[in-house]
């Protein structure tokens, strides 16, 4: 926040938090776009900065799936 108030004298920890969701939305949309479209060039001019984000993103399939094995992991406790 402090850094920020540096050129936003009157923001807030929650806009602080907002920004941040904003930004890392738009790194996995652009990873994402960048995938499909088999380009290896970004148009966000804070790509290389957030990069570090690449191994965490997960997509839905992966989150699916992940679940689905937790249930039957959990399902399989109770019956063993």
């Amino acid at each position: 926040i402090r850094k920020f108030r540096e050129k936003y004298a009157n923001i807030n920890r929650k806009d602080v938090t907002k920004k941040i969701n904003t930004l890392r939305t738009n790194f996995r949309k652009e990873v994402k776009r960048l995938s499909q479209e088999r380009r290896d060039v970004s148009k966000l001019w804070y790509f290389d900065e957030m990069k570090f984000l690449i191994d965490h993103i997960e997509t839905k399939e992966e989150v699916s799936y992940q679940q689905y094995m937790h249930k039957i992991k959990l399902h399989l406790r109770i019956y063993i």
